[in-house]
C-alpha cells in the first residue's frame, strides 16, 4: 500500500507446479494448489496485528492461473489482484472479479468463470 510505513513481501509456492510446457494445459495445477494459497492468504490475515492489512496478490506465469482459480472458486481473501505474465488465469479479472469499491470495504476476492466470448 503506498505510503505504508511498514510494508511487507512473501512469497508462497505450495503447490505443484506444471513440471513440463504442455502440462500447464492442465488446469488440474491450479485446482490442487488454490486451497493452499486461499489458506496462506487467510494465515497472513489471521497473524497480522493492529489495523486491518491491505493485501495484494500478484500471480506471475502459472501462478495467475492459481490466484484466479483461489479467488474464482474459493473467495480469496485478498483486496488487490495483479496477474503478471499470464498465460490465463481461468477467470476475466477485467469483467468477473469483485469490484474495488467491495475490496475496500474488506470483502474477499471473487471471481467467475468467464463466458465463451471472454477467452
Amino acid at each position: 500500500m503506498a505510503g505504508s510505513p511498514a510494508p511487507s513481501v512473501n512469497t508462497w509456492v505450495g503447490y505443484d507446479a506444471p513440471g513440463e510446457l504442455w502440462d500447464a494445459a492442465s488446469e488440474s495445477y491450479a485446482d490442487n494448489g488454490k486451497a493452499g494459497l486461499s489458506r496462506f492468504e487467510d494465515g497472513l490475515r489471521a497473524s497480522h496485528g493492529g489495523s486491518q492489512s491491505h493485501n495484494t496478490m500478484l500471480g506471475h506465469s502459472y501462478g495467475t492461473t492459481v490466484v484466479g482459480h483461489a479467488a474464482r472458486d474459493g473467495g480469496l481473501n485478498a483486496d488487490d489482484l495483479v496477474f503478471v505474465a499470464s498465460p490465463g488465469a481461468g477467470v476475466d479479472p477485467r469483467t468477473s472479479c469483485t469490484s474495488t469499491a467491495s475490496r475496500r470495504a474488506r470483502r474477499p476476492s471473487t471471481c467467475t468463470r468467464p463466458s465463451p466470448s471472454t477467452t
